[in-house]
């Protein structure tokens, strides 16, 4: 527990001194000093000079080791792959993609396989110096039991891919799905490193939310916690894929607003097309972008109200330039938000970053590294390389 809080301040805060470590765990100089010195043997965490602080002694001041060890994230989009190779700050060293040919368990792992093999080539680092494979995919997954337990858009129920992706290439292998390795990225690479409690917004062919508090991802019991794209917003509305009724899915992915527009006589073939005509004040296309918003902004609120989160960030790549769909959202979760609470929320509209995205994948292994959920790799013998 002591170790992976270290790990954890040292990796959010960059540099810190013994001193710091102790003043912020509340443990004592010698468990510090202890753990440190085992951090250091290993090469987890190096010396980066003194820092004179006053008329006191000079601190040594103690940094995570980037290159200690590598992770390969790989993210299956759909029938596309991608994998990057990059160290422990999310700096790419390799970067490859490829296409599935179908969805059977036997091709993607083949695949898989190949890419990860391909990428530790392109970037000449051995298999001995990584520290593990990550894989986002979309649906519910079982972080513990590395499960894809199912994924409407991969036609999976129950997959142990982790576990058999694992035995293949004889790596330590995390899953999980897409959008809470982004959430992820976020507290590790990018904006929300300083937010203890925050949610990402996912909204594309598929609807989901990731959710993190405090040093860790809610996920709930059964895997399932962002699943809000199968929300019921509409009563005995419009057929889900899931096979109910009414669900946000139903009317906010960019499928169902491709599908409801082609139903109104609009000649639209994507949510590109849809946008173009808001923003020429058609009045079905804007009808729809802003019914689709307000439903969004709806079980957003239902969200962040049960939750008590006040910073959200949305990526909605197939609606991300209509102002229609941003102020509909927006003012609906506003308007059904509970009114007690006086903190504002937040919401950021993100652009789609796909370096992001990538490293999310990557970025899983090094969350569950911070947090010892991955065993701790033998110590590397620098002298035969």
């Amino acid at each position: 527990m002591l170790r992976s809080k270290l790990l954890r301040e040292l990796y959010q805060q960059h540099t810190l001194s013994r001193a710091d470590l102790t003043r912020i765990t509340g443990a004592s100089s010698a468990s510090v000093t202890g753990i440190v010195r085992e951090l250091l043997q290993e090469g987890v965490v190096t010396e980066q000079g003194m820092q004179q602080d006053g008329l006191g002694r000079p601190r040594v001041m103690l940094c995570l080791n980037p290159t200690h060890r590598y992770v390969i994230g790989l993210r299956m989009v759909s029938a596309e792959v991608t994998g990057s190779l990059m160290d422990l700050r999310g700096n790419s060293l390799a970067v490859l993609s490829c296409q599935l040919p179908d969805f059977q368990v036997e091709t993607v792992l083949e695949h898989l396989c190949l890419l990860t093999q391909h990428l530790m080539q392109q970037a000449n680092i051995p298999a001995n110096q990584v520290l593990g494979v990550g894989l986002a995919l979309s649906g519910i997954v079982d972080v513990r039991r590395r499960v894809c337990v199912h994924s409407f858009l991969l036609d999976w129920q129950n997959v142990p891919i982790g576990v058999l992706l694992e035995h293949q290439l004889q790596l330590p292998v995390v899953i999980e799905n897409d959008v809470n390795s982004i959430t992820i990225a976020q507290k590790l690479f990018a904006e929300a490193t300083e937010q203890q409690y925050f949610a990402v917004l996912y909204l594309d062919e598929g609807i989901g939310m990731g959710f993190y508090h405090e040093d860790r991802m809610l996920t709930g019991q059964n895997n399932a916690a962002g699943e809000i794209g199968h929300f019921t917003v509409v009563r005995n509305g419009r057929q889900c894929i899931c096979g109910k009724k009414g669900c946000l899915q139903a009317y906010a992915s960019s499928g169902a607003l491709v599908q409801q527009a082609r139903e109104a006589g609009l000649d639209v073939d994507s949510t590109s097309d849809l946008t173009h005509l808001a923003d020429q004040e058609d009045p079905e296309a804007v009808r729809l972008l802003t019914f689709a918003g307000q439903l969004v902004g709806l079980a957003l609120s239902f969200v962040v109200d049960a939750l008590d989160i006040r910073h959200v960030l949305v990526y909605a790549p197939a609606v991300s330039t209509s102002g229609h769909f941003q102020s509909a959202l927006s003012e609906a979760l506003q308007h059904h938000s509970l009114p007690l609470v006086p903190s504002s929320k937040t919401v950021l509209f993100k652009d789609q970053d796909p370096d992001l995205w990538l490293s999310g994948a990557g970025g899983i292994v090094i969350h569950a590294f911070l947090n010892e959920q991955i065993p701790t790799p033998a110590p590397l013998d620098r002298s035969a390389r």
